[in-house]
């Protein structure tokens, strides 16, 4: 029976142009780590550690593991380098002049999700700390409190397509694969989940993510099952309707 429904974040409860988003990222990101490296090289190991969390396979959490593959070869001490990543996305973090829009019927669905008694989960890929993804949260007007988990680099110690991502908040949340559905516009790293037996639904709102290249290493689905359904956002609602009366 179903109880528990994850949902992805970034083009799926908000829609926006990654690629854009992520080179007015890297510029910003610059001018913050001015001091301590050249753009470049900042560029080179965000991306080169963000890449190397597919390779954690529960070994720590992912702040760690990105942390540590960011100074490999540097003299940078790790909580240094910690610090300035949370007063980057404290203070110079958002949109950065990119339209966010909001699906149709995002906060009415989770509205009646709630109301059909279901555990929520916000489960976006989890190479960023808690405090960005709450900035991402607020952009989509979506209450962290609606969720009894969101995932985040600091609590996990996988990242999407890895089944032991998706095993993990099974565990945290106390609830079966099988009584799972996972909704999310990336037909890798969130179909994956049903590869451990949680019913997945692929929304069409957005094309998949700029992350998607997070789909090879140790334990991740070489080739993700097709979804269980497909559609807009808008009508995930009547899915659950009916996994709830079968």
């Amino acid at each position: 029976m179903l109880k528990a429904v994850l949902l992805d974040l970034d083009n799926t409860l908000i829609l926006f142009d990654e690629p854009a988003f992520y080179k007015r990222f890297f510029d910003r990101m610059a001018a913050v780590f001015q001091d301590l490296m050249p753009a470049e090289e900042l560029t080179r190991r965000t991306l080169t550690a963000t890449m190397a969390l597919k390779e954690n396979a529960g070994a720590m959490s992912n702040r760690d593991w990105f942390t540590q593959a960011f100074v490999d070869g540097a003299e940078l001490p790790m909580e240094h380098i910690w610090e300035r990543w949370l007063d980057f996305y404290r203070d110079h973090y958002g949109p950065f002049g990119i339209d966010i829009a909001i699906p149709q019927g995002q906060a009415e669905t989770i509205s009646e999700l709630l109301q059909r008694g279901l555990a929520l989960v916000i489960a976006s890929n989890p190479i960023f700390p808690p405090i960005a993804l709450a900035r991402r949260m607020a952009w989509g007007r979506i209450d962290p409190k609606s969720f009894s988990l969101l995932t985040h680099m600091e609590n996990m110690s996988f990242v999407k397509p890895h089944t032991g991502y998706y095993r993990s908040i099974s565990d945290m949340i106390g609830i079966a694969p099988s009584d799972c559905l996972m909704v999310g516009n990336d037909p890798v790293n969130d179909m994956a989940a049903g590869a451990i037996g949680m019913k997945t639904y692929l929304t069409t709102d957005a094309r998949e993510s700029y992350f998607a290249s997070l789909t090879t290493g140790s334990g991740a689905v070489a080739d993700s099952p097709p979804p269980d359904f497909k559609g807009p956002f808008s009508r995930v609602g009547d899915v659950v309707d009916a996994l709830l009366s079968s």
